[in-house]
């Protein structure tokens, strides 16, 4: 997740503050970051992200800009020396830091307004990107939701699972509403596993080529495992009295990008081409089909009858259609996120 350097083109997102300090101390950053209105609007000044070889977001410090921690022999220690004995490097302080960050906020809207709707959040990037505004963020942004948020960048279903922190979160909050973003990591951040390499087939065009064709079987074995896992969560938060929603929401279709694309990343795109998957449509064509089964799998989850219609799915597919949506390869900007937590908020507030 560190070590690797970022190409300039990667933080293209990311205008840094012309004002900001060129040197900071990693305590006074943490306070910076903790007392945010949004931790990423201060964390992009400092650092860029791209795409990690372990297929999680790498993060590094922007060029230029040097954090240093209190000790060592002169005083201090730059961040290059340090960052690595943190948990999971610079990106997983960032996410530990904004989670703390939605703590504070969560419990003084509580305290300033009871009444307000209590919801515990559980999930991945598309709830918490360390420097993008998320959804979450824009969720956290209405005056009668407090979002308790577990949610972390990176994370699978199946590792939410393991230690069932989201079920401790229910029984101690007591929220009225559950959210759920999870599923993307586990076949998006790793999709090689799920595709089936280019071979030359006769005929005149590569037009003949069918998408179907380059999604393996280990897919469709995963996303039986992936439904047992919802099973689970959904089980586990249904079965607490004062949950009378769950809410889950989709992916919409990530556009795979090309080798000179300024979007960052390369969970999709790359190991495509490391396939000799490279034709455009083909690509679409398969990101359109992974997506869709996935989709169409949260909607059977949650038309289950054991669920006694208490769980809603929503659906963002279509609402990303061009590059300039997406801040990188699969998250979408903050303009576009703003508007998919909105149609988000609607159905956690229908009756």
């Amino acid at each position: 997740m560190h070590g690797t350097p970022v190409p300039a083109k990667l933080g293209a997102h990311l205008s840094a503050d012309a004002t900001m300090p060129k040197s900071i101390d990693l305590k006074e950053l943490e306070n910076l970051l903790e007392d945010a209105d949004v931790t990423a609007d201060v964390a992009k000044r400092y650092f860029d992200c791209g795409h990690g070889p372990d297929g999680k977001l790498q993060v590094t410090l922007r060029p230029g800009v040097v954090v240093t921690a209190s000790g060592g022999d002169s005083g201090q220690r730059y961040w290059n020396y340090v960052f690595d004995d943190l948990d999971g490097g610079i990106a997983g302080w960032l996410i530990r830091t904004e989670m703390k960050n939605r703590l504070k906020k969560y419990r003084s809207k509580i305290a300033a307004n009871p009444q307000a709707l209590r919801i515990v959040a559980e999930g991945d990037s598309w709830f918490e990107h360390p420097l993008n505004r998320d959804l979450l963020d824009y969720l956290g942004r209405e005056l009668d939701l407090a979002v308790f948020s577990l949610a972390s960048g990176g994370t699978t279903l199946e590792q939410m699972l393991k230690p069932k922190d989201y079920l401790q979160a229910v029984i101690d909050e007591k929220p009225s509403v559950f959210l759920l973003s999870a599923g993307g990591n586990d076949f998006l951040g790793n999709i090689k596993p799920y595709l089936v390499p280019w071979t030359p087939k006769p005929g005149p065009t590569s037009s003949e080529y069918d998408p179907r064709d380059f999604v393996s079987a280990q897919f469709a074995t995963l996303l039986v495992t992936l439904k047992g896992w919802l099973d689970t969560v959904v089980g586990d938060v249904l079965g607490q009295r004062s949950v009378k929603r769950v809410v889950l929401h989709g992916y919409d279709y990530v556009l795979p990008n090309a080798a000179d694309d300024d979007r960052s990343g390369g969970w999709v795109g790359k190991p495509m081409r490391e396939l000799k998957i490279t034709a455009e449509y083909l690509q679409a064509g398969i990101v359109r089909l992974m997506i869709d089964r996935y989709c169409e799998l949260l909607q059977a989850v949650a038309a289950d009858p054991r669920w006694k219609g208490k769980l809603r799915f929503v659906d963002f597919r279509g609402s990303l259609t061009r590059d300039y949506h997406w801040f990188d390869e699969i998250h979408p900007d903050a303009k576009q996120n703003r508007k998919l937590a909105a149609k988000m908020a609607l159905t956690i507030r229908a009756a």
